[in-house]
């Protein structure tokens, strides 16, 4: 599991709502079929546009470089959450504490 600070994903939030409008960031997501354990998600109504313009955000400049560190080979998944999708990193956990 690796670890990510909540300002780095905010910041990679704030860069990412400029391609993808329509994107809400769950810091704690428990997925389902997997021990108990939070990662991070994001819910989505189009899983393969959003992991594109995800991809677009990483890969500028405008980002901390501990952040490319972090999603460079994350294993990615994703499910149903209603009429929407959370696309989520089982993988990264968010930290609170700086």
């Amino acid at each position: 599991m690796v670890s990510i600070l909540y300002s780095l994903v905010d910041q990679l939030v704030c860069e990412l709502v400029h391609l993808e409008t329509v994107v809400e960031p769950r810091y704690d997501f428990e997925p389902r079929g997997i021990p108990k354990r939070e990662c991070l998600g994001f819910i989505t109504d189009d899983p393969l546009r959003f992991m594109f313009n995800l991809g677009r955000t990483i890969a500028s400049d405008n980002l901390d470089v501990e952040v490319v560190k972090v999603f460079t080979d994350a294993t990615v998944r994703r499910d149903q959450m209603g009429r929407a999708q959370i696309v989520y990193f089982p993988d990264i956990k968010v930290e609170w504490l700086e």
